[in-house]
């Protein structure tokens, strides 16, 4: 009952001010209820994008009005995600939602996990996202070079 949710969370939120009021959805498909969840008197919606395409799908065919927490990185296992494979699907993120990707983080807590599994995750996280903040620094500034020679032929 998202109405209860709802009040809910604005019982908890109230009087509270320059904080970011986050609902975590964890392991599990939003599509029934997505509508309702963007309804909801929260900031940001943390949601899980390794459980299959049907979240995914949910970014790329509404237009998101909150921010966004995306879980890309699976709690529930050890197995490693490949990071070119991660990197490109924090790039589509990107470009999909834009300011509204409000960070990255595992689908859920890794507190199941084996410890060396766990910073493993983390760590190929930040890789994997220290790849697409590279590209995109080396595309800007490339594009800044390219404009000023450009310039200075006129």
């Amino acid at each position: 009952d998202l109405s209860l949710w709802a009040k809910g969370i604005e019982m908890v939120a109230h009087g509270l001010s320059g904080i970011t009021v986050s609902l975590h959805l964890g392991y599990g498909n939003t599509s029934g209820s997505w509508n309702e969840l963007l309804q909801l008197p929260v900031d940001e919606l943390a949601i899980d994008l390794t459980a299959g395409h049907s979240n995914v799908s949910l970014l790329h065919r509404k237009k998101v009005t909150k921010k966004i927490c995306a879980g890309v990185v699976d709690a529930r296992s050890t197995l490693m995600e490949k990071e070119t494979v991660l990197a490109k699907h924090i790039k589509n993120l990107r470009e999909t939602l834009g300011e509204n990707l409000a960070a990255l983080s595992p689908n859920y807590g890794l507190e199941f996990l084996p410890r060396d599994a766990a910073r493993g995750k983390l760590k190929l996280l930040a890789a994997a996202a220290g790849k697409i903040n590279k590209d995109r620094k080396e595309t800007h500034h490339g594009n800044r070079t390219r404009g000023t020679a450009e310039a200075g032929k006129n």
